[in-house]
């Protein structure tokens, strides 16, 4: 077939028929893009309709300087709504049951009788997207109504709509759904809007202990629930981490020698999803230092590919365990000298000088020296006593009273005030029963320098770490019973 018999046949015709209805499709294909795209504009236009079901007007706020990744969440965008003075936000939520859920979140703002503003609790939840929670869909508007109604914002204030950080334990606010980790994220949502206009609007912003004394290492350690103690050159660490999901939160105990090595590391609560997990957990840590932990997660902790573990002995399968407990052991070699020199809750800028201290009381490792004081009268020593506070457990408040009783201190009044228990669904020694003892019980529990180490299993409960913080106290009202009969809270020996 020649050239031009070509250009003359069918074939050729149906070639050229169907390049033609390529092309014009292909013009109304580029249209009809543009009238269906979807902008950015569209998309937060959207989302205040279904917010506030009318169109409002807003001012974007820039975030350039603004702090706006928070322990658990991360702003994203950020406006005031100038109709009503609210802030709207959308916020990424950490802690979900397969990586994180974004919501828009309106913190509703009010006015103090003094005229200034306040923020008032939450008008609105609505979720923007949760590519990696599966059961997202358990989750009504009705339900996000609910739990928007719950929060409140206010000191110690924090929604945990779903499992509470990093355990599977319910939170206060919880609401049963069958998707509880991703309400948890959702929770998160909530909690960070909330700081970040408690920051923006009022001022008020959250510096914790960790971040404002620059130790190394933090991202991933939840900074309110690890304390430590420093002590004849070795510091003892209680180290919560962050969730890496789907990995759950971790606890453990670790001690910190001479050249910032390990002589000691205990998982006290294993956040693997299930055992086939947690017995591929790697637990030899005794012995390595700053620079082991940096061959295997990186120079910035970063890495949590499981791209050196075979080097180190180290098994693949439970890779995000693994990294979290790594990275516990990184946070606690890097900082070992840090701790030496700085009392935990301290001020770096300040010498570590206290009355307690000055007047070399026992037990006060433990013991918040600044919120805690005594008064004596009549042979009574009547403390108010707070704790820093350990591993999961928070800070407790107690009121003891202490006399002699045939010339031996004994407890005579025992109350806790505020209960820093972390795991409600684990049950407390009966405290009851510290009112008639002596030091000798408490040191029995815990060995005569009331170390948490020696725990002896009755008070082994499930909530062994709440436990410690009552006993600590007691010992402490005890053994330092007759200075107070002579020093006057404040006073000088």
């Amino acid at each position: 077939m020649t050239v031009k018999e070509f250009f003359k046949s069918t074939s050729f015709k149906c070639l050229a028929a169907l390049l033609a209805i390529l092309l014009v499709c292909g013009v109304f294909l580029t249209v009809a893009y543009g009238f269906l795209e979807v902008t950015e504009q569209e998309r937060f236009d959207r989302a205040l309709q279904k917010i506030y079901g009318a169109s409002v007007t807003t001012e974007a706020i820039d975030l350039n300087g603004q702090e706006t990744k928070f322990t658990y969440s991360e702003v994203l965008e950020a406006y005031k709504v100038t109709d009503d003075g609210n802030y709207m936000l959308k916020v990424n939520g950490k802690e979900g049951f397969g990586g994180d859920v974004v919501c828009w979140v309106v913190v509703k703002m009010g006015k103090e009788a003094d005229g200034k503003a306040k923020i008032e609790g939450i008008k609105k939840v609505a979720i923007e997207s949760a590519p990696g929670e599966s059961y997202i869909s358990k989750i009504s508007q009705s339900t996000l109504d609910e739990l928007a109604a719950k929060a409140k914002y206010g000191e110690g204030e924090e929604v945990m709509g779903g499992y509470a950080h990093g355990s599977t334990t319910q939170g206060d606010d919880y609401i049963a759904t069958g998707a509880s980790y991703s309400m948890r994220a959702i929770s998160n949502c909530i909690n960070g809007a909330m700081e970040f206009v408690a920051a923006y609007a009022l001022g008020i912003v959250k510096i914790d202990f960790y971040t404002e004394n620059e130790f190394a290492f933090i991202d991933m350690i939840d900074k309110d629930k690890t304390s430590y103690i420093a002590k004849d050159g070795v510091v003892t660490y209680n180290v919560v981490t962050m969730g890496n999901s789907p990995a759950g939160s971790f606890a453990m105990t670790i001690k910190v020698g001479e050249n910032g090595v390990i002589t000691e590391y205990t998982i006290e609560k294993d956040g693997s999803t299930a055992d086939t997990f947690s017995e591929k957990v790697f637990t030899e840590y005794v012995g390595k230092d700053q620079a082991w932990f940096k061959a295997i997660i990186g120079d910035d902790g970063a890495n949590k590919k499981a791209d050196n573990y075979g080097d180190n002995g180290i098994q693949t399968g439970a890779t995000y365990s693994n990294y979290l407990c790594l990275y516990a052991g990184l946070f606690a070699t890097a900082n070992y000298e840090k701790c030496l020199e700085l009392p935990y809750g301290g001020d770096a800028a300040l010498p570590a000088v206290d009355f307690y201290s000055v007047n070399k009381f026992q037990f006060i490792e433990l013991i918040d020296k600044e919120q805690t004081t005594y008064t004596a009268a009549d042979g009574v020593v009547t403390y108010t006593i707070k704790t820093l506070g350990y591993g999961e457990a928070q800070a407790f408040t107690l009121n003891i009273k202490v006399k002699a009783e045939d010339g031996v201190p004994t407890i005579s009044q025992f109350e806790i005030v505020v209960n820093g228990t972390y795991h409600w669904d684990h049950p407390m020694a009966d405290t009851a029963a510290f009112v008639g003892k002596t030091l000798d019980y408490f040191t029995a529990m815990f060995g005569e320098n009331m170390d948490f180490a020696a725990a002896d299993d009755t008070v082994k409960t499930g909530a062994t770490k709440s436990n410690y913080n009552a006993a600590y106290a007691c010992a402490f009202a005890l053994a330092n019973y007759e200075k107070c009969i002579d020093l006057p809270y404040g006073g000088e020996a």
